[in-house]
C-alpha cells in the first residue's frame, strides 16, 4: 500500500491539524482518502509579535533541565479559533521529549504534551489541491 500525505499550508506556513491522507492500493488503485481541513484562515493576521529565540526561552522556562532541540517552526495552530504559534521540541537526556507551542501573539502557551497532538476540533469540506503541499512520509 502507498500512502501520500499532503498538508494544509496558509500563506507559506503548515497548519497544525490541516492534512488530506490518500492511501493506493498495490496496484495504484486509490483505496481511501482521510481528510482534516482547517477552514477560514484567510483574515488570520500572521505576523508574529515575539521572534523565534524569545518563544524558545519562554518554552524552555517551562520545561527546567530541557534543551532545544531543532529550530523552532512558525506555523497555523488549527484548533476551533485558529492562533499563530511557534512550534518547538525541548529535551532532556534520551527518555523526555516534548512539543511545545507558544503563540506567536500572546506569548502564553499554547499547548504542551508528551504525546502526539490530538487532532484539533476542524471541519470537513471539499479542498483544492492546489492549496495543499505534499509531504514526504
Amino acid at each position: 500500500m502507498t500512502h501520500v500525505r499532503m498538508a494544509q499550508i496558509e500563506r507559506g506556513l503548515r497548519v497544525s491539524g490541516g492534512e488530506v491522507n490518500a492511501h493506493y492500493d498495490r496496484a495504484g488503485r486509490l483505496s481511501s482518502i482521510q481528510q482534516r481541513i482547517v477552514p477560514n484562515l484567510e483574515k488570520l493576521d500572521l505576523t508574529p509579535t515575539i521572534d523565534a529565540q524569545q518563544a524558545a526561552e519562554l518554552a524552555l522556562a517551562t520545561k527546567p533541565k530541557h534543551a532545544l532541540k531543532g529550530e523552532p517552526e512558525l506555523i497555523v495552530r488549527g484548533t476551533k479559533e485558529p492562533v499563530l504559534a511557534w512550534q518547538l521540541t525541548v529535551a532532556w537526556g534520551l527518555t523526555s521529549s516534548w512539543q511545545i507551542e507558544v503563540d506567536a501573539k500572546s506569548r502564553a502557551p499554547a499547548s504542551g504534551s508528551k504525546e502526539a497532538w490530538p487532532s484539533p476540533p476542524t471541519n470537513s469540506i471539499a479542498i483544492s489541491v492546489s492549496n495543499m503541499e505534499r509531504c514526504a512520509t
